[in-house]
């Protein structure tokens, strides 16, 4: 699960910020013509039935940056994962969700997801507030704060 930034859905290019419960990790990667290949990463244990907030950054010509934690839980001060690509500087913002082999009993293949309560919100709001009030504590909800330069937000439950 996570969030396309400066994504071009036509030709499949783009960049996605992701947490894998599957491998237990938190991956930035770079998608040409629908094929992802993993930038970076880092290791991070999910617990079923916490929420978790995921803040994705792309900033500048490519400084793209990713901040994941669990609701309730202090806001890590720095990004646990970074890199640095320019190879999109442009697109739309989504959502995405994959359905992995183990995942909670996935078969992988296709999908379907559903999101609602889809908001957008200024950067510089207080995001641990934002999201507590939009998921109202709520297990297996999620809320995403996004930082691509134009200071909006996303938030939602699945």
């Amino acid at each position: 699960m996570g969030l396309v930034m400066r994504f071009d859905p036509e030709v499949i290019n783009g960049y996605g910020f992701g947490a894998d419960n599957v491998n237990n990790s938190i991956n930035i990667l770079r998608v040409d013509a629908g094929s992802a290949s993993n930038l970076s990463g880092a290791s991070f244990v999910f617990d079923v039935g916490r929420n978790y907030i995921l803040e994705a950054g792309a900033i500048g010509p490519g400084a793209l940056s990713l901040k994941i934690w669990a609701q309730g839980d202090p806001v890590p001060q720095d990004p646990q994962v970074t890199w640095f690509d320019n190879t999109y500087g442009v697109g739309v913002v989504g959502l995405f969700v994959i359905n992995q082999i183990e995942s909670f009993g996935g078969v992988a293949g296709p999908f379907s997801g559903n999101y609602d309560d889809v908001y957008f919100f200024p950067a510089g709001a207080d995001i641990v507030a934002v999201c507590s009030l939009l998921t109202h504590g709520k297990a297996g909800e999620f809320c995403l704060e996004l930082g691509d330069g134009a200071g909006d937000g996303v938030s939602g439950d699945n």
